[in-house]
Parts: C-alpha cells; sequence; structure tokens
C-alpha cells in the first residue's frame, strides 16, 4: 500500500501529485498514482482526458484509502474480531461529510488503527451480562476515531 508514490495526507496534496504528473505528461504514473491510493479507473480518465480539473475531491480520496486499506492482510485478520467490511461500508456512506472525509485521509488515521480503537473501548462496555454492542455504537466509535473525539 503506497508504495511508489508514499501516502498523502490530503486530496490537495493527492491532485498536486497528479498535477505535476500531468505536466509533465506522465500519464501511466498518474495512472499508478490513482490505482495506489484507490480512485476508480474512470475519474482517472476523465481528469488524464480534462474533462474534470482535478484528480479527486475530499470524498473521492477517503473512499479510495479505505478501500485500498480494507483489502490489507491485518484488517482481513481482523474481521475474526471486528468485521472491517460493515464499518467501511458506513465511513464510505459518510464520506460526503467534507469533515470526515478529510480526517479519513489523514496519515496519522487508518483502518486498522480504527478497528484497534473499537476493540479497545468495545472491551469497556461489553461483559458477559451484556456480551454486544449494537451496530450504531461501533459506528460511532469509527466516525470518533477519525474526527478525533
Amino acid at each position: 500500500m503506497f508504495e511508489k508514490f508514499g501516502e498523502f495526507n490530503s486530496h490537495e496534496e493527492l491532485n498536486l501529485a497528479a498535477e505535476g504528473l500531468f505536466n509533465e505528461g506522465d500519464m501511466d504514473s498518474i495512472r499508478r498514482l490513482a490505482q495506489e491510493n484507490g480512485i476508480e479507473v474512470e475519474i482517472v480518465n476523465l481528469y488524464i482526458e480534462g474533462e474534470i480539473p482535478e484528480l479527486c475531491d475530499a470524498m473521492i480520496a477517503a473512499a479510495g484509502k479505505l478501500n485500498i486499506e480494507k483489502l490489507e492482510k491485518s484488517i482481513k485478520d481482523y474481521n475474526n474480531k471486528i468485521p472491517a467490511d460493515p464499518i467501511v461500508e458506513y465511513l464510505l456512506a459518510r464520506c460526503e461529510q467534507v469533515e470526515l472525509a478529510k480526517a479519513i485521509r489523514r496519515k496519522e488515521k487508518s483502518l486498522a488503527g480504527c478497528l484497534a480503537h473499537i476493540e479497545k473501548e468495545a472491551r469497556k462496555i461489553v461483559s458477559r451480562e451484556r456480551p454486544w454492542l449494537n451496530d450504531a455504537a461501533v459506528y460511532k466509535m469509527a466516525r470518533d476515531y477519525y474526527l478525533g473525539r
């Protein structure tokens, strides 16, 4: 993940990198940059063809990061404890909230960190008498992790 170009802290940084590559005429690198950041091919093609002014907005950048991170082995291993897919789907549905989308993209935040946070917070609440959490509580923990609450 993020092997060639590194991790970007914001969609603005990602767009600056894409713009630099575009100005150099390096469309193949733009495609690799987008792939590494989970940005769909259709969007990349629109950018390269000049149909859209930037490669991504905050929502697209956040969704791309989540989609790339959920493929990591550590996330798949976590599914035995906390299923990542519903949490990712919840976050993807909330990426239209710019504050959350920007928070998801930050380097110091990750899906693995989010799941670890949920596990830690859940251990404070779950007991033998109440051995479960409802989905809304888990989703709130995920949102709070990214927003720093």
